[in-house]
């Protein structure tokens, strides 16, 4: 996701340059910053990052460092916190960031039923996200249940041992259509239905 702006939100236009920067804390009409801050090593020019679920579209033109330069393809309103995907997927980074552990043990606490992760990959997020719920869990009385959610490129591959490691699969059909492409995503979301329903989850 990016950082937050000096106003809560910025508006940029298409064609000014736009710098996504991983040094910064708050951004303005000129940049931006990254909670995932190895952002700039997953990308490199002629790269297309969409933000806010791929309403606003930047092409990168080059990185320098903590710097990622890019140009606006399509602008718009971009407010604190919104999300940022790579075309065609390839982000590397964790499912879980220190935040969800944290609202991990704040949903224990609430005595959640049901976990769903973001942005998994492979069953090693799966994984490592029960074990953590399980630990938090045990304080609390509480077992959750771990629902993967599927909207990266990377899980497509990888969906029958997600679902081994998961309890369920939810499609994200938002953020998976900014990866794949609109078109892609009702094949996808069938074939999902049908390997989830094979494997009784």
């Amino acid at each position: 996701r990016v950082g937050r702006f000096k106003g809560g939100r910025v508006t940029l236009r298409a064609g000014a340059p736009f710098v996504l920067d991983a040094s910064i804390e708050l951004g303005d009409e000129q940049r931006a910053g990254l909670d995932y801050k190895d952002l700039p090593k997953d990308v490199r020019g002629g790269d297309t990052l969409l933000l806010n679920d791929g309403l606003i579209v930047l092409d990168v033109g080059r990185v320098e460092g903590s710097e990622i330069h890019t140009t606006v393809r399509i602008g718009g309103v971009l407010s604190d916190n919104k999300g940022i995907n790579k075309r065609g997927g390839g982000l590397l980074a964790p499912a879980l960031t220190g935040k969800d552990v944290r609202d991990l043990e704040t949903a224990m606490q609430c005595g959640a039923d049901y976990v769903a992760v973001s942005f998994v990959k492979n069953r090693t997020d799966v994984e490592m996200a029960r074990q953590l719920a399980t630990i938090a869990g045990e304080k609390h009385g509480v077992k959750p249940q771990i629902i993967a959610k599927i909207e990266r490129a990377e899980a497509i591959p990888l969906l029958r041992e997600i679902l081994e490691a998961a309890d369920g699969i939810m499609v994200a059909r938002g953020d998976l259509a900014v990866e794949v492409g609109n078109a892609a995503v009702p094949a996808l979301q069938k074939r999902m239905i049908k390997l989830a329903r094979a494997a009784n989850k």
